[in-house]
């Protein structure tokens, strides 16, 4: 489909304010990730398009739009401009068209625009809202433009997209018609800009309150300034703090805050600052002691997000928006009393102990909000969670958890249900019955689920399911092997019989992460190729990784090798603990870790270990937290990722090394044979094995240069190719094609009953 963009913004001030931001963030993750569309973007000149990164800028095919100024007949320039972009869009064959922020004054809204379907971004109704600051301060012309966007917006567009649930909630109580056209697409932070270190850094010497808003009334920066000398004249431990505000305007409005800050006694404590580019402002996210957002209204609360990301205590206003940006991991005031504000301040800045105990869950929940999530699956479609446990479900926003069984009830209201199928007894029984049961999408983790399958049914009253499988699966040989199992007489054989073809014959469509597990499927379904995807993450510092390494009990001076995941006999550990033996007979300073469970109890792990003697540089972690998990991998120096023979899965743990930037060692067999050889080095399974991985290690050991950028192409593969916004346009797809298929099969039924 070609998507038009209507980029306006570009070329206005706006675009270093946060709207501008978000635009240009959008595009930077939409425009490479999504190549399956193709961008074109309305400018007033092409030189608009700098304002983007240099890959956006490459895909994005700008259409430069020529209609008249017309300065104070708002109507008359919104109906040129509507003609313009109706004809510019039937001259290219425009599919869509998205405004991404339809209420600003210095864009104009193509009312006039007809024949393509309109989805616009909707941020917030803050001039209605506080009226008395903006709305009846306006002239008379601005007034009534806004006000007519307002009244036509919720029918003129096919959907609208609200940033936050709350301004949602404003929107539909002013015109009911907006909850049957719209969804909630939450903002993201930059991750890669705005993160937060493993080790926290020391705060600033003296420690610093940081305020980021604007000249606008409604971001509350004299409010921030009265409370905060409030807040040191109430409590002598606020003595040594400063006052950072970031976005304090033109000179004119930072000497309003100067002489603002002399009148209450804190001129000396108080640094004024401009607009700061996104580094600069990550930085000071990260030293400092607290930040503060007192805002008396807000869409959604970027800056919260930013800083929540970077580690950063946050003190932000009792509003709904700012409350669903920060969950419960925030402290919060009501940002119209100085009293309130201030005493506030005092908690928030001397709860030193409560704010670091709280730091890393603050942070995991600003992940949540990223610019690959804004494109996501749920995102672009309604989605409902059916769980054993839905009460011990941490779910996003928008997202309702559901009893399991429930889907047997429900699932007719469904276009379609979607199985999530892994190889876990104890997790996924329940679900590969509904799956037999009621067909749908199976989204299948593995291709060989035999044993699955095996332990799951057997001696149960369901071992229906596995000897169904079986006789589907080869028929009468089928049941005679299912017969000799069940009686003892054979052992069941997993390689020749791997089950995933009846589950798939019956589905409506299946989802597999490698095209080997989709050749291995040949016919049998609808099948559809989706990679699992990847969190991209920024390497850490060398500092970081030794102060993380410190805080593990690991060597500093060590090269670490990681293998993480289950441990089986599938994962070649030996072939790794030969191959670790022999770079220290070598010299090399190597550090072995294994990080997960073992679950195969015929891996004589302990034993393999002894044999080659490596249990003073080998540890074994079992299960560990995902934020073990993370620290462990952001230590290693290499990953390895053997397996042979193949259940045909693929890997997470691979997937999140490639995101984060690591150079890892994969067998060339199964799925990871079909991975770019740019991306990771692979070792033949045979008896040359343990001499390649060994030559391999030896030369990332040998030279960090050569490692860096096998990580970093490692990393890029990731972004591009397994990207959370790619994954959720081919899961859409692939729900897309059911529900079609649905439609068809109602309407010949509907015909067929009619006839």
């Amino acid at each position: 489909m070609k998507i038009l963009v209507d980029g306006q913004t570009l070329s206005t001030p706006d675009v270093r304010r946060g709207i501008g931001r978000v635009l240009v963030q959008l595009c930077e993750e939409l425009f490479p990730s999504d190549r399956s569309n193709e961008w074109y973007v309305a400018v007033r000149s092409a030189d608009d398009l700098t304002a983007l990164g240099e890959e956006a800028q490459r895909i994005a095919k700008p259409v430069v739009v020529s209609a008249p100024a017309l300065p104070g007949r708002p109507a008359l320039r919104a109906r040129a401009y509507g003609d313009e972009l109706s004809r510019l869009c039937s001259e290219h064959d425009i599919g869509l068209y998205w405004n991404p922020n339809p209420l600003m004054s210095n864009v104009t809204l193509p009312l006039e625009l007809g024949g393509v379907p309109k989805v616009c971004t909707v941020y917030d109704l803050i001039p209605r809202m506080l009226p008395e600051t903006y709305l009846h301060t306006w002239p008379r012309l601005q007034r009534e433009d806004y006000e007519a966007r307002v009244a036509r917006l919720p029918t003129w567009a096919d959907h609208l997209a609200f940033i936050s649930a709350g301004s949602r909630d404003d929107w539909c109580r002013l015109s009911p018609a907006v909850a049957e056209r719209s969804s909630v697409i939450h903002l993201g932070a930059d991750h890669a800009t705005f993160w937060a270190p493993a080790v926290p850094e020391p705060a600033a010497s003296p420690p610093y309150v940081l305020v980021v808003g604007g000249p606008d009334p409604r971001k509350n920066l004299e409010g921030a300034v009265i409370a905060f000398a409030a807040a040191r004249a109430r409590d002598s431990r606020m003595d040594d703090c400063r006052l950072v505000v970031v976005g304090s305007g033109d000179e004119t409005n930072r000497r309003g805050l100067a002489e603002l800050a002399r009148l209450h006694g804190v001129a000396e404590c108080v640094r004024l600052l401009d607009y700061v580019d996104d580094a600069s402002l990550a930085r000071l996210y990260r030293q400092a002691a607290l930040f503060f957002f007192p805002s008396l209204y807000e869409g959604f609360g970027l800056p919260v997000v930013e800083a929540m990301a970077c580690g950063a205590p946050v003190l932000t206003s009792d509003r709904p928006e700012l409350r669903e940006c920060a969950g419960e991991w925030a402290w919060f005031c009501d940002p119209t009393r100085t009293d309130e504000m201030a005493e506030a301040l005092v908690t928030a800045f001397t709860s030193r102990e409560r704010n670091r105990a709280t730091r890393p869950r603050a942070v995991e929940w600003a992940r949540r909000f990223d610019w690959e999530r804004t494109a996501a699956l749920c995102e672009r479609v309604d989605v409902d969670l059916f769980v054993e446990q839905p009460g011990d479900v941490e779910t996003r926003p928008g997202i309702r958890a559901h009893p399991l069984d429930a889907i047997r009830r429900v699932h007719e209201d469904y276009d379609a249900v979607v199985y999530h199928l892994g190889n876990n007894s104890d997790h996924h029984a329940e679900i590969y019955r509904l799956a037999w049961e009621i067909p749908g999408i199976v989204v299948m983790h593995d291709f060989n689920i035999h044993p699955f399958l095996n332990h799951a049914y057997l001696d149960t009253p369901d071992e229906w399911l596995y000897r169904d499988a079986l006789v589907e699966a080869d028929g009468e040989i089928g049941r005679a092997h299912f017969d000799a199992v069940r009686t003892g007489r054979a052992e069941p054989d997993f390689w020749r019989y791997p089950l995933a073809q009846p589950i798939a014959a019956r589905s409506r469509a299946v989802i597999v992460h490698s095209a080997w597990a989709r050749d291995a499927l040949g016919g049998e379904a609808k099948v559809f190729t989706i990679p699992l995807f990847a969190r991209i993450r920024e390497p850490l510092a060398p500092g970081e990784i030794a102060a993380l390494r410190d805080s593990l009990g690991l060597p500093a001076d060590r090269f670490v090798i990681g293998l993480f995941g289950f441990l089986n006999r599938q994962k070649r550990i030996d072939v790794i603990l030969e191959a670790s033996a022999r770079l220290r007979e070598r010299g090399y300073p190597v550090q072995l870790l294994l990080v997960g469970s073992k679950i195969d109890p015929r891996l004589p792990l302990s034993d393999q270990v002894a044999e080659h003697g490596v249990e003073d540089l080998t540890r074994h972690t079992g299960y560990v937290s995902e934020e073990e998990f993370w620290s462990y991998l952001d230590v290693c120096d290499v990953v390895m990722n053997l397996r042979f023979p193949s259940m045909g899965e693929s890997s997470l743990s691979l997937s999140r090394a490639f995101g984060s930037g690591k150079p890892c060692v994969v067998s060339d067999f199964g799925p990871c044979a079909e991975i770019p050889d740019s991306v990771c080095w692979k070792a033949e399974v045979g008896p040359f094995e343990v001499d390649q991985v060994v030559g391999y290690l030896e030369e990332l050991l040998g030279d960090p240069e050569t490692r860096r950028q096998l990580g970093e192409t490692a990393r890029r593969f990731a972004a591009h190719y397994a990207s959370k916004s790619r994954a959720a346009a081919l899961y859409e797809d692939a729900i897309a094609s059911v529900r079609h298929d649905r439609l068809l099969r109602r309407r010949r039924k509907s015909r067929h009953e009619k006839g």
